[in-house]
């Protein structure tokens, strides 16, 4: 019966049971992290998209162009993608570039992909 606990009291693998059971953790925390990094990306990549896409309207005035430029920055991209994109002009040449896109979480089921709605807008002048 003693040789029994004796067995009990070796320790010698705990360190890699305990590892094995913090690892799903890890992996957990690092998925987060992961979605994070993918989520500032994607509304830094929206901001440059409606940057680019108002300087070429500023120097052509022509809203085709503008979205093309638009939707060659954002590209193929698969955490974000736009739906609306509004160009409004005054009357002293002014204009506002505004797009709505959806960001959805990059680790999961298709259905959770469009989550998040954006709205990102930039003001400028058109040069004449």
């Amino acid at each position: 019966m003693k040789n029994k606990w004796l067995a009990f009291k070796n320790e010698n693998g705990s360190l890699s049971i305990e590892f094995i059971g913090l690892l799903p953790f890890f992996f957990i925390l690092f998925l987060a992290f992961w979605q994070i990094i993918g989520s500032g990306a994607s509304l830094l990549l929206a901001q440059n998209a409606v940057n680019e896409s108002a300087k070429v309207y500023s120097v052509t005035a022509n809203v085709t162009e503008a979205e093309n430029t638009l939707q060659s920055v954002i590209g193929s991209s698969t955490i974000l993608s736009y739906e609306d994109f509004n160009i409004t002009q005054d009357s002293e040449g002014n204009f506002t570039v505004s797009i709505t896109g959806k960001h959805g979480i990059v680790f999961g089921p298709p259905s959770w992909r469009d989550v998040f709605e954006v709205t990102h807008q930039t003001y400028s002048r058109v040069i004449e």
